[in-house]
């Protein structure tokens, strides 16, 4: 292949599981290998080329779409390529990513590794080294990626963040918030944008306000009902909404919790105690992993209560609550409101009936042009002359992934 000096973004993804031919490892490297000006590059998981010659590569991201976790706890000599891979770029990386890439993808909860109560750690940890020019961290799978010592070295440049777990019964995610926070008086200024899966205390979640002070984007998933210790979760909306109004600059909410209240009052109230929170955010996205179809006929008092609810959030610029579905009368009481008050339903999706659905077809795809190679589309390429800022999956709605 001859030199490719205008190619600067580099997307490989796995379209599955299916396995994919040593074939594939040999293009990857030629394109690298001919491209000296890169600065973006996706690769699938198991795919470790030599970076030593990409100069100006400043954003890795690992895909980990159609991976099996305990696939990648098993492939020591992967990890081992991986981190000499990871070796040769820490000094200019700007951005690191070990993520799911495809927008259509949907990971609820974690894997369970075994039937024991106690999880094993793995043993594989991401250099340690300093990455000087880091601002962007994500990490799907802390207790696969295992990144604890790593990120007491680059969390206080870190600006944006985003830590998760692949097993239900690791404690990574804890682990990494409590050393974050260890000490009270900590203050880490330069964080605005964070995102925490699979968090279930609300303490921790309390020090981190402190810990990070001008946070100004803030998504929270936590899908199981219970821990990694198999207790219920603590983490309810009334109590992550109060905790919450302790970030003072904070403009873009984002929570997916296990389950909302059982009585529909009780979500309606929990929102409308936050009033002072929405003065100061631009969007809120709400939503649960637990999809109950149950209709709620709203009572009169209910119905003057959601009409305060939607007082109190009219004069955000984006608004979306899924998951709670509501009678046609009630449905119709609400949107009249809406509309009396110029409150268009593309910006505050708020009500939900149970006739309606999500139709699967209607996702958009961004369009970028996509290479199959050989006929096997277990293989997305995707090449671009043009740099562009990756996906901030950020004011996406809850139906995507994942930034």
């Amino acid at each position: 292949m001859s030199i490719k000096q205008n190619l600067i973004f580099f997307k490989v993804v796995k379209a599955s599981s299916k396995r994919v031919t040593s074939h594939l490892t040999n293009f990857i490297d030629v394109v690298i290998n001919a491209s000296p000006n890169l600065k973006e590059v996706t690769l699938p998981w198991g795919f470790s080329p030599d970076l030593s010659n990409s100069k100006y590569l400043d954003s890795l991201t690992i895909a980990l779409d159609n991976v099996d976790p305990c696939d990648i706890v098993r492939a020591e000599d992967k990890l081992s390529n991986m981190s000499r891979m990871l070796s040769q770029v820490r000094n200019q990386l700007v951005k690191l990513s070990f993520d799911y890439v495809d927008n259509t993808y949907v990971g609820y909860g974690s894997t369970e590794l075994d039937d024991t109560k106690n999880f094993k750690k793995t043993h594989f940890h991401l250099p340690t080294k300093k990455m000087p020019k880091l601002k962007t961290f994500r990490n799907r799978m802390t207790d696969v990626f295992r990144c604890d010592d790593l990120l007491q070295n680059i969390v206080p440049n870190l600006k944006s963040l985003m830590i998760g777990k692949a097993f239900q019964k690791s404690k990574s995610v804890d682990d990494i918030v409590q050393n974050i926070c260890l000490s009270k008086k900590k203050v880490l200024p330069n964080m605005t944008n964070l995102r925490v899966m699979q968090l279930h205390d609300p303490k921790l979640l309390k020090r981190l306000v402190t810990v990070f002070p001008n946070l100004e984007k803030l998504k929270l998933d936590t899908f199981d009902t219970r821990d990694s210790g198999g207790k219920k979760t603590l983490l309810k909306l009334g109590v992550v909404l109060k905790t919450c109004r302790g970030w003072r600059v904070l403009k873009h909410l984002g929570l997916r919790l296990p389950k909302y209240p059982k009585q529909v009052e009780d979500v309606i109230q929990a929102l409308l105690k936050a009033k002072k929170l929405f003065k100061q955010l631009k969007t809120l996205s709400l939503g649960t992993c637990k999809f109950d179809n149950k209709i709620h006929d709203l009572s009169a008092n209910e119905i003057d209560l959601f009409k305060q609810l939607l007082v109190a959030i009219r004069g955000m610029d984006r608004v979306g609550i899924a998951g709670i579905y509501y009678g046609k009368e009630s449905a119709e009481s609400i949107r009249a409101f809406m509309a009396l008050n110029e409150m268009r339903v593309s910006k505050f999706s708020v009500v939900e009936e149970e006739s309606e659905e999500t139709d699967a077809d209607s996702v958009n795809y961004d369009g970028d042009y996509n290479w199959s190679m050989d006929g096997d589309s277990s293989v997305d390429f995707e090449f671009s002359d043009d740099w562009h800022e990756s996906y901030d999956d950020w004011c996406e709605s809850y139906d995507d992934d994942s930034d």
